[in-house]
């Protein structure tokens, strides 16, 4: 690698996760930068398409499913067997629990994610389904995917951990009405659900927070944590 970093980003062929990696791409230092997908040609994809603005960068897809297992640790054995350790791990793949009409904010935030309000109005996700879903991402998923690559985390010199949160998931701005996630619902019940009701990720990435401080504070603490 000629001395460069290695950088594993998760969720990178799209959305958020394909920004950061322009963004590394666009530093004055170089990187040697994994790209993760779900699938590897959509990775592939995604390294084509960075390869036309950045000829000269040094992209790698990797295949790496935060809900499967056997895929983590696929990873983990590949990263560890071809480079040995890992400089920064980017926790960006997640799940974006949205509503009806939501897709304009998803756009906005550019948040990477299913949008699994298309499968509960199309009745092929439950309630429940959809909350473990979002927290088996956001939350387990990142914790698993974390816990397993904290051994190539600390072979690096000068390890770097980052976990990509949400300004919705403040408990101190929870109750801030001018804040529009925060809007009061209509009267009357059952609850109409709309594009700015987001419980089950506002939720997650609550959990998510407490997950990533168990991480620093307690296992890892030689690793530098970045929150974004």
């Amino acid at each position: 690698m000629d001395g460069r970093k290695l950088v594993l980003v998760t969720g990178a062929n799209t959305g958020l996760g394909f920004q950061i990696v322009k963004a590394i791409c666009s530093s004055d230092t170089e990187y040697e930068v994994l790209v993760g997908g779900r699938s590897i040609q959509k990775a592939e994809q995604a390294i084509t398409s960075l390869k036309e603005q950045f000829p000269s960068s040094h992209l790698h897809a990797i295949q790496v499913d935060i809900e499967d297992d056997a895929s983590i640790v696929a990873a983990f054995e590949h990263v560890k067997t071809k480079y040995g350790k890992l400089d920064a791990l980017i926790n960006n793949a997640g799940e974006f629990s949205l509503f009806k009409n939501a897709s304009a904010i998803l756009t906005a935030q550019c948040i990477k994610g299913a949008q699994l309000d298309q499968q509960l109005a199309a009745g092929k996700m439950s309630a429940r389904e959809m909350w473990n879903k979002t927290y088996d991402v956001n939350v387990t998923g990142t914790h698993l995917l974390t816990w397993t690559f904290a051994p190539l985390l600390l072979e690096s010199s000068d390890p770097r951990l980052m976990f990509i949160a949400s300004g919705t998931s403040s408990l101190t701005t929870s109750e801030n009405p001018d804040f529009p996630v925060n809007r009061q619902p209509s009267k009357g019940w059952p609850k109409t659900l709309t594009n700015l009701d987001l419980p089950a990720y506002r939720s997650s990435k609550t959990g998510m927070n407490m997950m990533m401080r168990y991480h620093i504070v307690r296992p890892m603490r030689e690793i530098k944590l970045t929150q974004s």
